[in-house]
C-alpha cells in the first residue's frame, strides 16, 4: 500500500472551531530514593563494588551490590552491526540474585541492538508490560535517552503478587535495561510483604544510584541513527528530530502558518506508517468539548485524506494530554482503531491536539502495527513511536516556552 502525503490543514473544521461552539544519576530521574555510597559506607551495609564486562565497551559498568549476592554474567558474543531487515536484537546478559532468604527479588540486565534510535521509556514500559506488570508510575530524560517505569501485579482480588522497577539507558545503538523483579506471593502476611517489598526497593535503589558506565559517557542515541529537520515558526527553530528510519515527504515549516510535515517510512512503495505534524490559526480558544470533537473529525479525516485503504471510525480513547496540562496548555489526546476498506485490522492511529497562542497544533503517527506486547510487533513499531515521542517533546518545548 502506498499512501500520497497531501496537505490537511481542514479548514472547515478549523473555521467551525474559532466561529461558534460545537455540540456536545546518570539517566532518569529516580522513582526511588537515592543510596548513594562510597567505599566506607558500601562496607557498613555489607555492598561490594563490582564491574560488569558485558562484551561491548559502550555497555559496561560498576556499582555496587550486595556481598552475599550471586552473579550471572554471559557476555555478548562479539560487537557486530545489526543484520539488515532485523527489528532487534536482545538477549539476556546478566543476572543479580541477593540472599533469597532477604527478600525473592532478582535483577535482570538485558542489552538491545536497534537499527532505529529508540524512546527508552517506551523500552522500559515495553519489558514490564511482556511480563504481565501494569505500570504505575515513570520518569523520562527529555532526549527519550533513559527512563523507569514501576509496575504491579495483582490476582483476581486485588492482592498485591509482585512487582517491578526497569531502568532503561540508551547507549548509540545498543539499549541497556536493568529489571527488578520481587515475587509476593510467598509472603506469610502484609507485614513480610511490605518487608520485602522495602528490601526489594533498597537493593534496586543501591544498584540504580551508583551504577556508572565504563567509559564515561551520558546516555546518547547514535547521531546516524538521527534525522534532523529543519522546521521553524516565526523565527523560532523548533529543533526536530526523528529516527532515521523516516523520511520527509512535506515540510511547509519555513516560517508562517499554516504549516504542515509528513514523514512516511516503507519501502519498494509499501507504507507501514505516516506522521503528520501541522500548525493552524485558530483565533479562539477552545472548550474541551470542541477541542474533542475537532480531533474526532480531524484525525480520521487526514488519515483517509491520504489513501482510500484506510478507515478510522470513533477513537477507542481519549483524554487530556498529561505533559501539556503541566503547563495549562489545553490538549486532547486520541487513540483511533484503523481497518482497510474490507473492514480487515491495519493498525492504530494515535493523534494530540492542542490549542495556544491562537493556534491549533495536530501530532499523529498512523502505525500498521497495533498497541501489543509481542516482541516482533512491539519493535517493529518502535520507530513510529520514538518518532512521536520526539515531535511531541519538540512541540512541548515550543508551547511551553522552553
Amino acid at each position: 500500500m502506498t499512501l500520497h502525503p497531501r496537505r490537511w490543514l481542514v479548514p472547515l473544521a478549523l473555521a467551525a472551531l474559532c466561529q461558534a461552539p460545537l455540540a456536545g544519576a546518570v539517566g532518569a530521574p529516580s522513582l526511588l530514593p537515592p543510596t548513594p555510597l562510597d567505599e566506607a559506607s558500601a562496607a557498613q551495609r555489607d555492598w561490594v563494588p563490582h564491574a560488569f564486562a558485558l562484551g561491548v565497551p559502550a555497555l559496561d559498568f560498576t556499582t555496587y551490590i550486595p556481598a552475599d549476592a550471586t552473579v550471572e554474567i554471559s557476555p555478548l558474543p562479539e560487537d557486530r552491526p545489526i543484520d539488515a531487515g532485523n527489528v532487534a536484537h536482545l538477549r539476556i546478559v546478566a543476572k543479580v540474585t541477593p540472599d533469597p532468604s532477604d527478600a525473592p527479588v532478582t535483577a535482570t540486565i538485558t542489552t538491545f541492538q536497534v537499527p532505529t534510535a529508540p524512546a527508552a521509556a517506551r523500552i522500559c514500559t515495553w519489558l514490564l508490560e511482556e511480563a504481565g506488570y501494569r505500570i504505575s508510575a515513570g520518569t523520562g530524560s527529555s532526549d527519550l535517552t533513559a527512563a523507569q517505569r514501576i509496575g504491579h501485579q495483582t490476582d483476581g482480588q486485588g492482592q498485591r503478587q509482585g512487582s517491578a522497577l526497569s531502568a532503561c539507558y540508551v547507549r548509540g545503538d545498543r539499549v541497556l535495561t536493568l529489571a527488578f523483579q520481587l515475587d509476593s506471593r510467598g509472603a506469610a502476611n502484609e507485614e513480610q510483604r511490605r518487608q520485602w517489598s522495602d528490601t526489594a526497593a533498597d537493593f534496586a535503589s543501591g544498584m540504580l544510584t551508583n551504577l556508572s558506565f565504563a567509559d564515561g559517557r551520558p546516555t546518547a542515541h547514535d547521531d546516524q541513527q538521527l534525522r534532523r529537520i529543519p522546521a521553524v515558526i516565526g523565527e523560532q527553530n523548533l529543533g526536530l528530530v526523528v529516527p532515521n528510519a523516516w523520511d520527509v515527504r512535506i515540510n511547509d515549516f519555513q516560517g508562517s502558518l499554516p504549516a504542515e510535515l509528513h514523514l512516511t517510512r516503507g519501502d519498494d512503495g509499501d507504507t507501514r506508517g505516516t506522521v503528520w505534524l501541522a500548525a493552524i490559526p485558530a483565533p479562539r480558544s477552545p472548550t474541551p468539548q470542541e477541542l474533542t470533537a475537532m480531533g474526532k473529525r480531524l484525525f480520521p479525516g487526514y488519515l483517509m485524506g491520504q489513501t482510500s485503504d484506510l478507515r478510522a471510525y470513533a477513537p477507542a480513547m481519549h483524554a487530556v494530554d498529561p505533559v501539556l496540562q503541566q503547563h495549562g496548555i489545553p490538549s486532547q489526546h486520541f487513540r483511533f482503531p484503523v481497518t482497510n476498506r474490507d473492514g480487515e485490522r491495519a493498525g492504530d492511529m494515535i493523534g494530540l491536539l492542542a490549542w495556544h497562542d491562537h493556534t491549533v497544533y495536530a501530532l499523529s503517527l498512523w502505525s500498521r502495527i497495533g498497541a501489543s506486547t509481542q516482541r516482533n510487533e512491539f519493535f517493529s513499531r518502535l520507530p513510529g513511536l520514538t518518532a512521536y515521542d520526539m515531535l511531541h517533546g519538540a512541540l512541548t518545548r515550543h508551547l511551553a516556552g522552553g
